[in-house]
């Protein structure tokens, strides 16, 4: 009863997240369990737009492209380009940014490579929820509610999640790799997604130069 609440509060037409809602977080074998498709990308512009839903409801979105590096799941091809749906309660601004700078006005990540885990609604191709890691000068980031329930996603350094690194070791796009085709190993043995809220065991801790990720404005 408590997940069918939380999917209701958090689906807003199709596919999208009221902001009001938690947002839990998923590790990536239950992204992968959730996915028709998953793809290494490297990022193209994102677009933000509107359209309206079946039931007449205008919202906002990014229009994302991407060309397609390497096909981990489904029927993309390599080098294909790419449309993608995404929400705007993902962001380009690091969480630490937004806790000192309430305003918003913190540097924007740069555009880099993007691990996409996707669902098909007929034309549309969505992330599910999640389902986006971003790649920038060799370090993994990930979207989750960092800063605040009810918000938007922010991004945070992401945490190996399937084997072992070296804290002062860059878990880049190579060890990201590994990581999610264990993750899609494991996602066989799933009879259904779990999730929790973002904690700390989901984000490197580390220091780093943050001039390494922006200024993508």
């Amino acid at each position: 009863m408590k997940e069918a609440f939380l999917l209701v509060l958090m689906v807003m037409g199709f596919g999208h997240y009221a902001a009001g809602a938690m947002i839990p977080y998923y590790r990536m074998d239950s992204l992968a369990f959730l996915s028709s498709d998953i793809v290494l990308c490297e990022e193209g512009e994102w677009v933000q737009t509107k359209r309206k839903n079946a039931s007449g409801y205008e919202y906002e979105y990014f229009d994302a492209t991407f060309t397609v590096i390497n096909v981990l799941k489904g029927s993309i091809k390599p080098k294909e380009q790419i449309t993608v749906e995404i929400s705007t309660l993902y962001t380009r601004q690091l969480a630490e940014d937004a806790l000192a700078q309430p305003s918003g006005k913190g540097v924007a990540v740069l555009k880099g490579k993007a691990l996409l885990f996707l669902e098909r609604e007929g034309n549309l191709m969505r992330p599910v929820l999640g389902g986006v890691k971003l790649v920038i000068k060799d370090e993994v980031f990930c979207y989750g509610q960092f800063v605040s329930n009810p918000g938007p996603l922010w991004l945070a350094r992401m945490a190996p999640e399937n084997i072992q690194v070296r804290k002062e070791e860059p878990y880049g796009e190579d060890l990201l790799m590994k990581d999610v085709k264990i993750a899609i190993e494991e996602a066989r043995k799933l009879s259904k997604a779990t999730f929790a809220s973002p904690r700390d065991s989901t984000i490197r801790r580390e220091s780093f130069n943050k001039t390494d990720a922006g200024d993508g404005k």
